[in-house]
């Protein structure tokens, strides 16, 4: 299973990577100019109150391959046998649902039952969905969601961003199996730029479970962004589990943007990496949304979690919960951030934080 790989992280990686998928000009375009926001901006340093627990003098940028392109595979029978356990962990012969496959900086393999195409469901690599739903990308891609220009990593994102998932669920549609997302990479020094853009239209229900892994012994940056847009009375269940090679360093950026009556619901599994660090908030935007995050982790030998979970009450009669439940060994180490936030005129909203760990 031959690839293209970029060796250095620079401009003409983001030029790079555009003419190798053929993108048209209005994305090309658009990937320079977050390559400019990104070089304007600093590295966050423990000088940033949000980063004063959290070291980066180990990361260097310099050292990173900005992607690695697979080709895809038609018939999952066809993938190679490296891919098996990612392969395995979406496949459920009981349940057949809808499934990605991503193998370092690419979709590799997709598989989406009729019956959900033809309820208007669209489940598709970030690439396709350019290309197919373009006013999509432009309108909600980094826009209302997690912005641009968050920190140093969203802006090295929006420039580099490869693979990824765009799943749509129209109105009233009701989706009873987890659809699922695996992603795995094991090229050396890999930067993983994953996009999850999930938009559910009034009344919809879905839940999404996205697995990330990666092998031991391989360094790498894994960058993600998780973008919600969950319109009036939709349930949307976000599930992730992160194990993340051994010498990764990952940061992540999460946003969900809560309508009237909507309900969005976290469950987050932090695992892996040496340095895993997510920023989470729910925005709840209309009277009666609800958002409701979980967070379980463990941080062994030489791992350090930041975890950061929020919500922002904006319309009355609004709920929120954040939970937070883990475990340290050895010299592991776990910085928990809550942060709840309710503005004026946002009368009878309630909030509930808890979190606990075990040393």
């Amino acid at each position: 299973m031959g690839g293209t790989t970029g060796t250095r992280l620079d401009r003409a990686a983001v030029e790079a990577l555009s003419q190798h998928l053929r993108e048209d000009p209005w994305l090309a375009e658009r990937r320079l100019r977050c390559w400019d926001v990104f070089e304007q901006l600093p590295l966050p340093s423990r000088d940033d109150e949000a980063w004063r627990r959290t070291p980066l003098g180990g990361l260097d940028l310099g050292s990173v391959a900005p992607f690695r392109l697979e080709e895809p595979v038609a018939r999952s029978e066809d993938l190679p046998e490296r891919l098996c356990p990612a392969l395995s962990a979406i496949e459920d012969g009981a349940r057949p649902g809808a499934a990605l496959l991503q193998y370092n900086s690419s979709v590799v393999h997709r598989s989406v039952p009729s019956h959900l195409e033809e309820q208007g469901v669209i489940f598709t690599d970030l690439h396709t969905a350019a290309i197919r739903f373009p006013e999509i990308m432009q309108r909600r891609f980094m826009t209302d969601g997690v912005p641009v220009g968050f920190n140093k990593f969203t802006a090295l994102h929006a420039a580099l961003w490869s693979g990824g998932a765009l799943l749509y669920v129209p109105r009233h549609v009701y989706i009873a199996e987890p659809l699922q997302i695996a992603l795995w990479a094991d090229h050396p020094g890999l930067g993983i730029f994953h996009h999850t853009l999930i938009l559910v239209e009034e009344g919809a229900r879905v839940a999404l479970l996205e697995r990330l892994e990666s092998a031991d012994g391989r360094p790498g940056l894994a960058s993600g962004v998780v973008e919600i847009f969950a319109g009036p009375g939709a349930r949307v269940t976000y599930a992730c589990l992160q194990r993340w090679g051994n010498e990764v360093v990952s940061v992540s950026a999460r946003r969900a943007q809560v309508a009237a009556g909507a309900v969005v619901e976290w469950v987050n599994g932090e695992f892996g990496g040496a340095l895993a660090r997510v920023d989470q908030e729910s925005r709840l935007q209309g009277e009666g949304a609800q958002a409701r995050a979980i967070t379980l982790f463990f941080a062994g030998a030489r791992q350090h979690l930041d975890i950061g979970a929020g919500a922002l009450h904006a319309a009355p009669r609004t709920e929120s919960e954040i939970l937070a439940r883990g475990a340290l060994a050895g010299d592991g180490r776990a910085v928990f951030r809550g942060l709840g936030h309710i503005r004026q005129g946002a009368h009878r909203s309630r909030m509930n934080q808890r979190e606990q760990a075990l040393l």
